[in-house]
């Protein structure tokens, strides 16, 4: 048996949703999995969608353990490349609605295919807080690149095009301070982008490398930039701000949402936008559906390791305050990184 905490219902509150337990089933490892010790889980918005019913709840395999982003030790393998006692992370299926286990517990078994190994100079819990966000920033930024080659093929007069491929290429990032706006941003800068932010916390995105960074609180950034100023906006929002930066894009724009308010009204809006853009107006439009990808996974592995970007951790809580960071998260009250879970921490200490 095993500590984790579940949810048994759905819930606007943490507190009556989810409930740490200490008598949870340990997994047993499957064919091509290892078995991870967990040392460290983090908080992800879709794992408050979740509890809150606000994803489709006949999709929701209940009772179910949150979380998929995981960091830990290997202890039981037939793996090389993941042998017993290896530091390892990954981006596990748990945090999909319908699978029922999770990575909020003290054990977890995953394929061999969805690891990575943890640079030995980083943290090792706060890694934990890395999966989830860095492949979303990276499908993302990978979703930018193919339009214009898509665009050149359907132009009968490439010379605009050409000339708006020389200027060098501007992002707008909105939610730059977010879990996966700051990774973003590190991202963008890595690949050679210009990087335009939304965020109300100045200093701390000019130091994750934005060049610019719009305070909302005080700015509307459709009212300082005109339209085709950016090659591409990133947006985890949605909303009003969508409306806004679908109208600041032209047709060579790129527009990517990262999964925000219902699925089927987003699929509606990506039904719509692409068939727009094929018609030859309005930007191209992307929405990024998230899964495991060790290949993705593994080249921000081995930025960490070079230290061209690193965790963001607002901060890190033990396995006992997954429900007050639910309700924090809740209450918009952790705007800057990510929220990590230390499991073996807590433990150690009841030892």
């Amino acid at each position: 048996m095993q500590r984790a905490v579940v949810m048994r219902r759905f819930g606007s509150s943490a507190q009556e949703a989810l409930e740490l337990v200490t008598d949870h089933p340990k997994p047993k490892r499957g064919k091509g999995e290892v078995l991870i010790q967990v040392h460290g889980t983090s908080l992800n918005p879709i794992d408050c969608k979740t509890r809150r019913g606000e994803m489709p709840k006949f999709l929701v395999s209940l009772p179910k353990v949150l979380g998929g982003d995981v960091s830990g030790i290997v202890v039981e393998s037939d793996s090389d490349a993941f042998p017993v006692g290896a530091r390892v992370m990954a981006l596990t299926e748990g945090f999909q609605m319908w699978v029922p286990w999770g990575c909020y517990c003290e054990y977890v078994s995953v394929p061999e295919g969805h690891l990575v190994m943890v640079p030995s100079d980083v943290d090792l819990v706060e890694a934990a807080g890395v999966p989830l966000v860095s492949v979303t920033a990276s499908m993302a930024l990978n979703a930018i690149c193919p339009s214009e080659s898509s665009d050149a093929q359907h132009d009968d007069n490439n010379t605009s095009l050409d000339q708006h491929k020389k200027k060098k290429k501007k992002i707008l990032i909105h939610a730059g301070a977010g879990g996966v706006g700051s990774m973003c941003i590190q991202l963008a800068k890595q690949r050679g982008y210009e990087v335009y932010t939304t965020s109300s916390h100045e200093e701390f995105c000019a130091d994750l490398g934005a060049d610019h960074v719009i305070n909302y609180k005080t700015s509307k950034f459709w009212e300082m930039y005109g339209k085709g100023e950016f090659d591409a906006i990133i947006d985890p929002i949605g909303g009003e701000v969508e409306t806004h930066s679908l109208q600041m894009l032209d047709r060579h724009g790129v527009y990517v949402c990262i999964m925000h308010g219902h699925p089927l009204g987003t699929f509606a809006r990506l039904f719509l936008h692409k068939l727009q853009h094929a018609l030859g107006f309005g930007p191209a439009y992307h929405v990024i559906m998230v899964s495991p990808n060790q290949g993705i996974l593994q080249e921000v592995a081995l930025l960490l390791e070079d230290k061209k970007v690193r965790p963001v951790t607002s901060k890190v809580v033990p396995l006992s305050g997954v429900m007050d960071a639910h309700d924090e998260m809740d209450r918009g009250l952790n705007s800057k990184g990510k929220i990590v879970f230390s499991v073996r921490e807590q433990q150690e200490q009841e030892q």
